[in-house]
């Protein structure tokens, strides 16, 4: 590892799910590995993930149990200001995170759980992309990745707040990128495809899962990005199978 001083710093958004846990353990055993910060809203899975890299690995990891369904501005300027505390810089943002309460029509989903699914995959992303910027914008390898959805597919009948969302966090990139193209800060657009995670397997349940790669895959990937020393373009695109442009 190297001296604290220049050890890189991750926040890896929803950390206790199949591909965020995959993002944590890749990570963690890299010959330079990074300070790993999780977070996500499941406490529980939160510690077991850390004991589990802390076993396995000499990482230093963190835990910031944080439900992004119902965090406020004021939640995520204390978030980016306990960070800087304890670990002096922050390098790279991976949101990986997916609240999805199942597929059902429009006009039989409640108002409320309308406003937190979008608020858990979308604002969320803004709100905590914000109080976190300054941090970014002084690391001279400033990095955020956010894994969506494909957006044809979820663009279809039934996907409700969880399929706008995932139109809306392409356009949130897009945008970010497009406004910092003039600094070092980097962005990339992952879109994982299936993936044996919980949440699809929950999604489809007919289908075997042993159809779908393990989330490692995708992982590998996306480590391989936020590592890579030169990202010339502001905003790049990963698909799954391995396609970046």
């Amino acid at each position: 590892m190297t001296d604290n001083n220049q050890q890189q710093v991750w926040l890896l958004v929803g950390a206790a799910g199949g591909l965020g846990s995959a993002l944590a353990e890749a990570a963690a055993v890299l010959p330079d590995a990074p300070e790993l910060i999780l977070l996500d809203k499941n406490r529980r899975k939160l510690e077991q993930l850390a004991d589990k890299l802390e076993a396995e690995s000499d990482s230093a990891v963190s835990t910031y149990p944080l439900d992004l369904s119902g965090a406020t501005p004021t939640d995520y300027d204390a978030m980016a200001e306990a960070i800087i505390t304890a670990h002096s810089r922050l390098d790279a943002v991976v949101f990986c995170q997916a609240q999805c309460g199942g597929l059902r029509p429009l006009h039989q989903t409640h108002g409320r759980d309308w406003l937190l699914e979008l608020h858990a995959n979308l604002g969320g992303a803004q709100l905590l992309l914000q109080a976190c910027l300054t941090s970014l914008l002084q690391s001279p390898s400033g990095r955020a990745v956010f894994c969506v959805n494909d957006p044809e597919t979820v663009s279809q009948a039934y996907w409700g707040a969880y399929g706008v969302a995932q139109s809306g966090l392409i356009a949130l990139a897009q945008q970010w990128a497009a406004e910092l193209s003039n600094t070092d800060m980097r962005f990339l657009l992952c879109h994982p495809g299936a993936m044996r995670t919980a949440l699809r397997m929950e999604i489809w349940p007919a289908i075997s899962p042993e159809t779908w790669p393990e989330p490692s895959v995708c992982a590998d990937e996306v480590i391989s990005w936020l590592t890579a020393a030169d990202l010339p373009a502001s905003l790049q695109t990963l698909k799954m199978p391995v396609t970046i442009s």
